[in-house]
Protein backbone atom coordinates (compact mmCIF):
# COMPACT_ATOMS: atom_id res chain seq x y z
CA UNK A 1 0.00 0.00 0.00
CA UNK A 2 0.77 3.76 -0.47
CA UNK A 3 1.02 6.59 2.32
CA UNK A 4 1.05 10.12 1.30
CA UNK A 5 1.36 13.31 2.98
CA UNK A 6 2.39 16.92 3.03
CA UNK A 7 6.25 17.46 3.50
CA UNK A 8 5.59 20.81 4.24
CA UNK A 9 3.73 19.94 7.29
CA UNK A 10 5.51 16.90 8.26
CA UNK A 11 9.16 14.92 8.16
CA UNK A 12 8.81 11.39 8.95
CA UNK A 13 11.58 10.01 11.63
CA UNK A 14 10.83 6.41 11.57
CA UNK A 15 9.13 3.53 10.50
CA UNK A 16 9.01 0.34 12.68
CA UNK A 17 6.68 -2.91 11.46
CA UNK A 18 5.53 -5.83 12.91
CA UNK A 19 6.78 -9.53 10.91
CA UNK A 20 4.28 -9.00 8.01
CA UNK A 21 5.52 -5.97 7.21
CA UNK A 22 9.18 -6.64 5.02
CA UNK A 23 9.79 -3.60 3.51
CA UNK A 24 9.09 -0.05 2.68
CA UNK A 25 10.97 2.67 0.61
CA UNK A 26 10.24 6.37 0.03
CA UNK A 27 9.54 6.47 -4.01
CA UNK A 28 8.84 9.94 -3.94
CA UNK A 29 9.32 13.01 -1.54
CA UNK A 30 6.18 12.35 0.97
CA UNK A 31 5.21 9.17 -0.91
CA UNK A 32 6.13 5.91 1.18
CA UNK A 33 4.88 2.52 -0.16
CA UNK A 34 5.02 -0.36 2.08
CA UNK A 35 4.97 -4.45 1.09
CA UNK A 36 3.27 -6.73 3.29
CA UNK A 37 3.88 -11.11 3.23
CA UNK A 38 1.88 -13.29 5.15
CA UNK A 39 0.64 -16.96 5.24
CA UNK A 40 -2.68 -16.35 6.54
CA UNK A 41 -4.99 -12.91 6.75
CA UNK A 42 -4.07 -10.31 8.76
CA UNK A 43 -6.76 -9.71 11.32
CA UNK A 44 -8.66 -6.59 11.10
CA UNK A 45 -7.39 -3.64 13.35
CA UNK A 46 -3.97 -5.61 13.60
CA UNK A 47 -1.20 -3.55 14.07
CA UNK A 48 1.13 -4.05 10.83
CA UNK A 49 3.33 -1.14 11.26
CA UNK A 50 4.26 2.34 13.33
CA UNK A 51 5.24 5.50 11.86
CA UNK A 52 6.71 8.57 13.81
CA UNK A 53 6.69 11.93 12.51
CA UNK A 54 7.91 15.31 13.21
CA UNK A 55 6.30 18.80 12.87
CA UNK A 56 8.31 20.42 9.71
CA UNK A 57 10.60 22.72 10.32
CA UNK A 58 8.22 26.13 10.04
CA UNK A 59 4.78 24.94 10.31
CA UNK A 60 2.29 25.65 12.68
CA UNK A 61 -0.25 23.33 11.41
CA UNK A 62 -1.85 21.33 14.52
CA UNK A 63 -3.84 18.87 12.54
CA UNK A 64 -1.86 16.73 9.25
CA UNK A 65 -3.93 14.70 6.37
CA UNK A 66 -2.67 11.34 5.65
CA UNK A 67 -4.06 9.75 2.65
CA UNK A 68 -3.28 5.77 2.11
CA UNK A 69 -3.66 3.98 -1.39
CA UNK A 70 -4.07 0.31 -1.84
CA UNK A 71 -2.15 -0.68 -4.53
CA UNK A 72 -3.13 -4.39 -5.30
CA UNK A 73 -6.84 -5.88 -5.57
CA UNK A 74 -7.56 -7.52 -2.22
CA UNK A 75 -9.95 -6.65 0.30
CA UNK A 76 -10.04 -2.95 -1.63
CA UNK A 77 -10.74 -2.35 -4.64
CA UNK A 78 -7.56 -1.58 -7.01
CA UNK A 79 -6.31 2.44 -6.18
CA UNK A 80 -9.33 2.90 -3.40
CA UNK A 81 -8.12 6.07 -1.54
CA UNK A 82 -8.52 6.64 1.98
CA UNK A 83 -8.36 10.55 4.15
CA UNK A 84 -7.04 10.36 7.43
CA UNK A 85 -7.26 13.74 9.58
CA UNK A 86 -4.87 13.40 12.63
CA UNK A 87 -3.92 15.52 15.60
CA UNK A 88 -0.87 16.16 16.07
CA UNK A 89 0.47 13.61 19.35
CA UNK A 90 -1.98 11.42 18.75
CA UNK A 91 -0.28 7.79 18.05
CA UNK A 92 -0.28 6.78 14.30
CA UNK A 93 0.30 3.30 15.55
CA UNK A 94 -2.52 2.16 13.32
CA UNK A 95 -2.43 4.10 10.20
CA UNK A 96 -1.57 0.71 8.21
CA UNK A 97 -4.87 -0.96 7.85
CA UNK A 98 -5.05 -4.71 7.88
CA UNK A 99 -4.21 -5.71 3.60
CA UNK A 100 -3.37 -9.03 3.50
CA UNK A 101 -5.96 -11.52 1.97
CA UNK A 102 -6.16 -14.24 -0.13
CA UNK A 103 -4.73 -12.86 -3.28
CA UNK A 104 -1.38 -11.77 -1.07
CA UNK A 105 -0.42 -14.34 0.71
CA UNK A 106 3.30 -15.08 0.97
CA UNK A 107 4.17 -13.26 -2.65
CA UNK A 108 7.58 -11.55 -1.10
CA UNK A 109 8.14 -10.30 -4.64
CA UNK A 110 5.84 -7.47 -3.71
CA UNK A 111 8.27 -6.26 -1.00
CA UNK A 112 10.67 -4.72 -4.11
CA UNK A 113 9.73 -2.02 -6.25
CA UNK A 114 11.51 -3.29 -9.49
CA UNK A 115 10.27 -7.24 -10.13
CA UNK A 116 6.91 -7.84 -11.63
CA UNK A 117 4.43 -10.40 -10.31
CA UNK A 118 3.26 -10.67 -13.77
CA UNK A 119 6.53 -11.71 -15.34
CA UNK A 120 8.87 -15.39 -16.36
CA UNK A 121 10.38 -14.64 -12.67
CA UNK A 122 7.94 -14.37 -10.38
CA UNK A 123 7.31 -17.81 -8.89
CA UNK A 124 11.12 -18.44 -8.79
CA UNK A 125 12.07 -15.59 -7.21
CA UNK A 126 9.13 -15.56 -4.58
CA UNK A 127 10.93 -19.19 -3.69
CA UNK A 128 14.48 -17.85 -3.68
CA UNK A 129 13.54 -15.41 -1.57
CA UNK A 130 10.65 -17.00 0.67
CA UNK A 131 13.73 -19.94 1.68
CA UNK A 132 16.26 -16.87 2.12
CA UNK A 133 18.33 -18.38 -0.48
CA UNK A 134 18.81 -14.91 -2.05
CA UNK A 135 18.13 -11.28 -0.94
CA UNK A 136 17.35 -8.01 -2.27
CA UNK A 137 20.10 -5.59 -3.22
CA UNK A 138 18.81 -2.93 -1.27
CA UNK A 139 16.51 0.26 -1.63
CA UNK A 140 13.65 -2.29 -2.31
CA UNK A 141 15.23 -2.93 -5.41
CA UNK A 142 15.81 -6.88 -6.46
CA UNK A 143 17.66 -5.94 -9.54
CA UNK A 144 16.18 -9.07 -11.41
CA UNK A 145 18.21 -7.95 -14.12
CA UNK A 146 21.43 -7.85 -12.29
CA UNK A 147 24.39 -9.59 -12.77
CA UNK A 148 25.59 -12.25 -9.90
CA UNK A 149 29.20 -13.19 -9.00
CA UNK A 150 30.49 -16.74 -8.71
CA UNK A 151 31.01 -15.89 -4.87
CA UNK A 152 26.90 -15.36 -4.92
CA UNK A 153 26.02 -18.54 -6.99
CA UNK A 154 28.04 -20.61 -4.41
CA UNK A 155 26.67 -19.10 -1.51
CA UNK A 156 23.26 -19.66 -2.79
CA UNK A 157 23.45 -23.44 -3.85
CA UNK A 158 25.61 -23.81 -0.24
CA UNK A 159 22.50 -22.37 1.73
CA UNK A 160 20.42 -24.20 -0.41
CA UNK A 161 21.98 -27.76 0.58
CA UNK A 162 21.48 -26.68 4.04
CA UNK A 163 24.90 -25.14 4.65
CA UNK A 164 27.06 -27.99 5.13
CA UNK A 165 30.72 -27.49 6.93
CA UNK A 166 33.56 -27.85 4.67
CA UNK A 167 35.66 -31.38 4.94
CA UNK A 168 38.86 -29.08 3.44
CA UNK A 169 40.28 -26.03 3.18
CA UNK A 170 40.96 -24.71 -0.17
CA UNK A 171 43.51 -23.43 -2.05
CA UNK A 172 42.38 -20.81 -3.37
CA UNK A 173 44.42 -17.27 -2.92
CA UNK A 174 41.70 -14.81 -3.92
CA UNK A 175 39.22 -16.50 -0.75
CA UNK A 176 40.22 -14.89 2.63
CA UNK A 177 39.10 -17.06 5.18
CA UNK A 178 36.61 -14.08 6.72
CA UNK A 179 34.72 -14.10 3.42
CA UNK A 180 30.88 -14.20 3.20
CA UNK A 181 31.21 -16.62 0.81
CA UNK A 182 34.37 -18.89 2.18
CA UNK A 183 33.05 -21.57 3.67
CA UNK A 184 30.39 -22.02 0.94
CA UNK A 185 33.44 -21.87 -1.38
CA UNK A 186 35.23 -24.64 0.70
CA UNK A 187 32.34 -26.71 -0.07
CA UNK A 188 32.07 -26.79 -3.30
CA UNK A 189 35.50 -26.74 -4.10
CA UNK A 190 36.24 -29.90 -1.77
CA UNK A 191 33.05 -31.69 -3.15
CA UNK A 192 33.89 -30.96 -7.32
CA UNK A 193 31.03 -28.90 -7.45
CA UNK A 194 32.87 -26.00 -8.53
CA UNK A 195 36.40 -25.28 -10.00
CA UNK A 196 38.82 -22.55 -10.26
CA UNK A 197 39.84 -19.87 -13.04
CA UNK A 198 43.25 -20.84 -12.63
CA UNK A 199 44.92 -23.33 -10.53
CA UNK A 200 45.14 -21.10 -7.70
CA UNK A 201 42.56 -18.35 -8.28
CA UNK A 202 38.56 -18.91 -7.56
CA UNK A 203 37.36 -15.46 -9.09
CA UNK A 204 34.85 -14.84 -6.30
CA UNK A 205 33.80 -11.27 -8.35
CA UNK A 206 33.47 -12.34 -11.50
CA UNK A 207 30.53 -12.31 -13.01
CA UNK A 208 28.98 -16.23 -13.89
CA UNK A 209 28.00 -16.75 -17.50
CA UNK A 210 25.36 -19.21 -18.30
CA UNK A 211 27.05 -22.03 -19.48
CA UNK A 212 29.16 -21.62 -16.08
CA UNK A 213 26.01 -21.62 -13.93
CA UNK A 214 24.44 -24.65 -15.92
CA UNK A 215 27.79 -26.64 -15.60
CA UNK A 216 27.94 -25.71 -11.51
CA UNK A 217 24.28 -26.78 -11.25
CA UNK A 218 25.90 -30.17 -13.39
CA UNK A 219 28.50 -31.27 -11.05
CA UNK A 220 26.37 -30.72 -7.95
CA UNK A 221 23.42 -32.91 -9.49
CA UNK A 222 26.19 -35.54 -9.83
CA UNK A 223 26.95 -35.34 -6.41
CA UNK A 224 23.32 -35.57 -5.05
CA UNK A 225 23.05 -38.77 -6.81
CA UNK A 226 21.11 -37.48 -9.97
CA UNK A 227 20.58 -38.48 -13.14
CA UNK A 228 23.15 -36.44 -15.43
CA UNK A 229 22.56 -38.34 -18.48
CA UNK A 230 21.42 -37.87 -22.00
CA UNK A 231 21.08 -40.68 -23.72
CA UNK A 232 17.66 -40.83 -26.05
CA UNK A 233 16.95 -37.35 -25.29
CA UNK A 234 17.37 -34.67 -28.08
CA UNK A 235 19.18 -31.30 -27.42
CA UNK A 236 18.04 -28.33 -28.99
CA UNK A 237 19.41 -27.12 -32.00
CA UNK A 238 20.38 -23.58 -31.18
CA UNK A 239 21.83 -20.86 -33.62
CA UNK A 240 25.05 -19.78 -31.51
CA UNK A 241 25.56 -23.86 -29.74
CA UNK A 242 29.03 -23.37 -31.63
CA UNK A 243 29.57 -20.98 -28.96
CA UNK A 244 29.64 -23.30 -26.31
CA UNK A 245 32.98 -24.35 -24.86
CA UNK A 246 33.87 -27.88 -24.86
CA UNK A 247 34.32 -28.41 -20.82
CA UNK A 248 30.45 -27.35 -20.40
CA UNK A 249 28.91 -29.06 -23.67
CA UNK A 250 27.96 -32.57 -21.74
CA UNK A 251 26.39 -29.90 -19.17
CA UNK A 252 25.07 -27.69 -21.38
CA UNK A 253 23.11 -30.53 -23.36
CA UNK A 254 22.09 -31.93 -19.48
CA UNK A 255 20.30 -28.44 -18.89
CA UNK A 256 18.71 -27.78 -22.16
CA UNK A 257 17.18 -31.41 -21.82
CA UNK A 258 15.99 -31.60 -18.39
CA UNK A 259 14.87 -27.78 -18.92
CA UNK A 260 16.55 -26.11 -16.24
CA UNK A 261 18.25 -23.55 -19.30
CA UNK A 262 16.13 -22.17 -22.01
CA UNK A 263 16.72 -20.40 -24.77
CA UNK A 264 16.50 -16.98 -25.73
CA UNK A 265 15.41 -14.55 -29.02
CA UNK A 266 16.28 -15.95 -32.51
CA UNK A 267 17.48 -19.13 -31.12
CA UNK A 268 20.19 -18.79 -29.02
CA UNK A 269 20.90 -20.09 -26.17
CA UNK A 270 23.57 -17.24 -25.39
CA UNK A 271 26.06 -19.95 -23.58
CA UNK A 272 28.54 -17.04 -22.80
CA UNK A 273 26.16 -14.17 -21.65
CA UNK A 274 26.01 -13.26 -18.54
CA UNK A 275 23.60 -14.44 -16.26
CA UNK A 276 20.97 -12.47 -14.54
CA UNK A 277 19.89 -12.64 -11.12
CA UNK A 278 16.13 -13.79 -12.80
CA UNK A 279 17.75 -16.07 -14.81
CA UNK A 280 20.07 -17.52 -11.99
CA UNK A 281 16.83 -17.97 -9.62
CA UNK A 282 14.79 -19.54 -12.16
CA UNK A 283 17.93 -21.91 -13.25
CA UNK A 284 18.34 -22.97 -9.47
CA UNK A 285 14.89 -23.93 -8.98
CA UNK A 286 14.05 -26.02 -11.48
CA UNK A 287 17.03 -27.42 -10.65
CA UNK A 288 15.82 -28.26 -7.28
CA UNK A 289 12.91 -29.76 -8.77
CA UNK A 290 14.65 -32.41 -10.90
CA UNK A 291 14.56 -34.97 -7.86
CA UNK A 292 10.53 -34.58 -7.61
CA UNK A 293 10.57 -35.42 -11.51
CA UNK A 294 11.92 -38.50 -11.09
CA UNK A 295 15.17 -37.89 -12.39
CA UNK A 296 17.06 -39.34 -9.55
CA UNK A 297 19.60 -42.70 -10.85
Amino acid sequence: MEISYNTKELTLSSVTGAATLTSWYESVPGTIVFACAERSEAAVGELLGQLRFELAAGSSSSKVTIKTKQLNETSFAAGQEKIRTVVLGDSLSRILPAIISSGEKDCPSRSFRDLDTTKWYHEAIDTMLREGLMNGTGNGLFEPNGTLTRAMLVTILWRSEGKPAASAQTSFTDVPAGAYYAEAVRWAAANGVVKGVSSTEFGPSKNITRQELVTILWRLAAKKGLNTSNAGLTVPEFADRSQIAAWAAEAMSWGCTRGILTGKSANRVDPTGTATRAEAAAMIVRFRNLGTAGEKQ
